[in-house]
This record gives structure tokens, C-alpha cells and sequence, in this order.
């Protein structure tokens, strides 16, 4: 069975959505759309009662929420409501050592 991304155009690309019951996880270049896609997806899953985890090393939830906020996905609402959670990780991993 497949679970639809929410996002316009790709379900159709990949015959339908993403397989149901795997971890994806998002890699790329900064400004790639890895955020972006994240939070369409929960968000998407989000509107049909789906609960969802965003974990991130790299950003704190101030910039998410301000990034985010430019397209119109209520991330804020869904905070609070508690459909989905954003966990932050603030330990960056550099040249073989974690970093405060």
C-alpha cells in the first residue's frame, strides 16, 4: 500500500506515493527542498489524523517555523494541536567530533 506525499505532482511520479510503513530519510545541499518536502508530507498526513516526527541537527525550530511559514501549511496550528512534533538537536557532528 502506498501513502500519498500531499505534494502536487509527485504522487503521481511515483506511481501513487511513498510505500506506508518505512523511514525516509532526506538528504542534500542546503536549499534543496529537504525541509520543505518534510513538512508538506506531515503536514499532509497531519489533515488525515497521521502522526509525524521532524528531527533536524541543523536548524532550530524558530528558522522551521519561518521558513515554513511562507507557504500555507498552519505549522504553528498543528504545533499546538500536537499533530506532529519537531525535535531539535542542537550537537553538530564536524570533522569527526560533535560540536555544541
Amino acid at each position: 500500500m502506498k501513502v500519498e506525499t500531499g505534494i502536487e505532482g509527485l504522487d503521481e511520479l511515483i506511481g501513487g506515493g511513498l510505500p506506508e510503513g518505512r523511514v525516509y530519510l532526506l538528504n542534500g545541499s542546503p536549499g534543496s527542498g529537504k525541509s520543505t518536502f518534510g513538512m508538506q508530507y506531515l503536514t499532509h498526513g497531519a489533515s488525515f489524523g497521521a502522526a509525524g516526527l521532524y528531527v533536524t541537527l541543523m536548524q532550530n525550530s524558530e528558522n522551521i517555523i519561518a521558513d515554513i511559514s511562507t507557504y500555507s501549511l498552519n505549522l504553528p496550528a498543528l504545533l499546538k494541536m500536537k499533530k506532529y512534533s519537531l525535535q531539535i538537536w542542537t550537537r553538530r557532528w564536524n570533522m569527526g567530533t560533535w560540536m555544541n
